[in-house]
């Protein structure tokens, strides 16, 4: 019933101490404008566990460095298969959800499965509604967009280690790509990132 959300509503539904300038706290789907037999049901809240990178990012991006979240989040670490290979926490919170129809959740849209349903964001209550796509995470506009970034040590006018140099040009090659996408961690670049960050390795 719900399509999109503004981070002062995540953070309402999330937290505690409404950094972002809620007036209260948010814990019913009527507190989000849902009407009839939904007025008065609870949100049921799911996410990573507290000490995980994922929980660390959404805290700062969505609660503003708040440490105090709704005390009713059930919270999910990773885990492991019996071969020892890990599983992301964002499986077990997404199939939390698509069990749970008064849930909500965050986790990686790599996780996502037919169950669940994605919800466009908005950084201000004005703002506009910006759905989780792979485009809009290349771009950086959706506000819950998660990013890794590799640093080089280069003396301004120097050229870069050739060592380095080749490791950089396989992670943006084809391969490096493909093995991005099978570690299911990370969203592949696109083309057009790709030959930018290329052109700055020279």
């Amino acid at each position: 019933p719900l399509a999109k959300l503004t981070l002062k509503q995540l953070d309402a539904i999330y937290g505690v101490e409404l950094r972002r300038g809620a007036k209260t706290p948010i814990r019913t789907w009527g507190q989000l404008g849902l009407s009839g037999t939904w007025a008065k049901r609870p949100i049921h809240v799911y996410g990573y566990n507290f000490d995980t990178g994922m929980a660390g990012f959404f805290r700062l991006t969505v609660l503003k460095d708040s440490y105090r979240w709704n005390p009713q989040m059930k919270d999910f670490d990773n885990g492991r298969t019996a071969k020892g290979e890990v599983i992301n926490a964002g499986t077990y919170i997404l199939n939390a959800v698509s069990k749970d129809p008064d849930a909500i959740g965050f986790a990686n849209v790599l996780f996502e499965n037919p169950g669940v349903k994605q919800l466009a964001l908005a950084e201000m209550d004005n703002g506009t509604y910006i759905e989780p796509t792979q485009e809009n995470a290349w771009k950086r506009s959706y506000p819950l967009t998660r990013y890794s970034t590799v640093f080089i040590n280069r003396p301004p006018g120097s050229p870069v280690d050739p060592k380095v140099k080749e490791f950089l040009r396989y992670i943006l090659s084809r391969d490096g790509m493909e093995a991005v996408v099978r570690d299911r961690a990370f969203l592949p670049l696109n083309a057009e990132v790709i030959r930018n960050e290329l052109k700055a390795l020279e």
